[in-house]
């Protein structure tokens, strides 16, 4: 086993350590009210192992990403905003050649420089088209998943091509062919990511500290949950409805089932090896969870790719035991550049350069107020404004300042979208839109009945009142509202690297090498060998 094996050796070679070890678990495509911490949630039943974990943990109230896959990766390798990385319009795509800029260093390579060993596993959505851009460049010693946004969930195939590889620093990297894709076939990447996530634990060293990065596949589309999932007990009377139809919402409960068996069994193999209380866990959500593809973020309104709270507000825990105490944490906001700079730091590493996360473990441990006060939620200069269709001279950002958040322009104006009824249960649909497509690896696009929504207005809500985002004061605090856009556009100005992959861009197309290089091997791997 690739992984497993190099840790092991990666251990050896240092010195014994004090320092905890780290495991951060990333559930895809994660909606609000999708959740362990919701109680009133529909698949709330279905995180029996998560949900008693909680029960362990500082549970964070609110806690901010980005509105969508690619730069919420990005912000938590870097610690860094990504509108500094250039990754702050959309998705990477299969055959685009850009990724993670080569200068950023991540938290793997800090944690390793503070004499940790790293693993990865699952999916990682930085970039694909060049050697640099692989895990094992970027400060992991060994990498075991998919490159894309997506794929099915039992073949590992995206667009007629496979996406499946495993490398390691010893032993570079070997990516599966169609004969090697075939050989797992049918076999659902839970499973296959958990069992290498419990091997590489197993196989470790606990006297080296390890940072072990588990990203989930789980629960983004396709809705696709192992067979028989769905039919568990916490998901079987979940019915259907306009939103989710033909049991999606019930089949997405058992991919739901499927994340929390797969958190239970590593968290289970790290408890063995190194002990409770000489480990780390944080399990958090990457975005908001998309309507269509059985996501749901009530009562909040908006989903995935939107800069409504339902785009960018999600969960996230931290089980510390002897260094964190349980219980909510509700002292103010916490992003996830800031769940960056905290593991960095508890991990003894350092940054060599400015980053935008804030250490927060002292605020968690004592439950001060968070020394986060004001994050940028969203900015994108060339926004959506139609099906398919890039607006490049109006951009569109999103800023929370202490109770207040400012939305500009609204981009797509979508609202508040109930999760189905229980079978054989009445039902109030209130006939509102969903206005979010998946597309492949990992994009949305605009749904054309949603174009009447769409406006070019100024939002502001007080969220200490109004989390929901239903009374607009725009008009009566025209004061606030200046200010903020002053500290948006003020950040842009001094931080952004634009992005490459706007229509018109050296990125935006469809690399054609790439392209011919990939299909004719039938998988995905890196055109550019570097």
């Amino acid at each position: 086993m690739v992984g497993a094996a190099l840790l092991v050796g990666a251990a050896a070679a240092g010195a014994p350590s004090k320092q905890p070890h780290i495991a951060f678990m990333l559930v895809d495509d994660l909606g609000f009210n999708d959740a362990w911490a919701v109680n009133t949630s529909d698949v709330a039943g279905a995180w029996p192992h998560v949900g008693a974990l909680a029960n362990e943990s500082v549970r964070i109230a609110t806690y901010y990403t980005t509105m969508l896959c690619t730069p919420t990766r990005g912000a938590f390798m870097t610690g860094r905003l990504p509108q500094r990385l250039g990754l702050h319009h959309g998705v990477i795509g299969g055959f685009q050649d850009y990724g993670l800029p080569a200068n950023e260093t991540t938290i793997a390579d800090k944690l390793k420089g503070a004499g940790y060993a790293t693993a990865h596993v699952g999916k990682w959505h930085l970039g694909n088209f060049d050697d640099a851009s692989e895990p094992t460049r970027r400060g992991f010693d060994a990498s075991y998943g998919y490159q894309n946004g997506e794929e099915d969930h039992f073949t590992r195939i995206l667009q007629g091509l496979g996406d499946f590889q495993a490398s390691s620093l010893a032993d570079g990297a070997s990516y599966y062919t169609v004969d090697d894709l075939l050989k797992i076939n049918g076999t659902h990447n839970s499973f296959l990511f958990v069992d290498r996530a419990v091997a590489v634990v197993g196989a470790h060293d606990a006297s080296i500290p390890l940072f072990l990065y588990l990203a989930l596949q789980d629960t983004h589309a396709p809705i696709q949950a192992p067979a028989g999932y769905a039919d568990d007990a916490a998901c079987a009377s979940i019915g259907s409805s306009r939103h989710y139809p033909d049991g999606a919402r019930r089949e997405f409960c058992g991919m739901v089932r499927a994340a929390d068996e797969s958190i239970a069994n590593v968290t289970a193999a790290i408890d063995a090896n190194f002990g409770k209380r000489n480990s780390v866990i944080v399990i958090a959500g990457d975005n908001g969870g998309i309507v269509k593809g059985g996501g749901n973020n009530w009562p909040l309104r908006g989903q995935k790719g939107q800069p409504w709270e339902g785009g960018v507000r999600n969960h996230a825990l931290i089980r510390a035991p002897g260094r964190l105490a349980p219980g909510l944490y509700d002292k103010g906001m916490v992003h996830v550049v800031d769940l960056h700079a905290t593991l960095v730091a508890l991990a003894g590493g350092a940054s060599a350069y400015e980053i935008d996360g804030l250490d927060v473990w002292a605020a968690l441990r004592d439950g001060s107020p968070s020394p986060r006060s004001e994050v940028l939620l969203m900015y994108d200069p060339c926004a959506q404004h139609g099906p398919l269709a890039v607006n490049c001279s109006a951009p569109a950002y999103s800023y929370r300042d202490g109770d207040y958040k400012l939305v500009h322009p609204s981009i797509i104006n979508d609202t508040w979208i109930m999760p189905p009824p229980s079978v054989g249960a009445a039902y109030a649909d209130d006939g509102a839109p969903s206005c979010v497509h998946p597309e492949p690896h990992g994009a949305v696009s605009l749904d054309a009945a949603c174009v009447s929504l769409v406006d070019n207005a100024t939002y502001l809500y007080d969220l200490s009142v109004d989390p929901e985002e239903r009374v607009d004061l725009a008009a009566e605090k025209p004061d606030v509202v200046f200010a903020i856009q002053a500290k948006v556009l003020d950040f842009v100005a001094r931080h952004e690297m634009y992005p490459c992959n706007v229509p018109g861009g050296p990125c935006f197309d469809v690399d054609q090498a790439g392209n011919a290089s990939c299909t004719a091997l039938g998988y995905f791997r890196p055109w550019i060998r570097n």
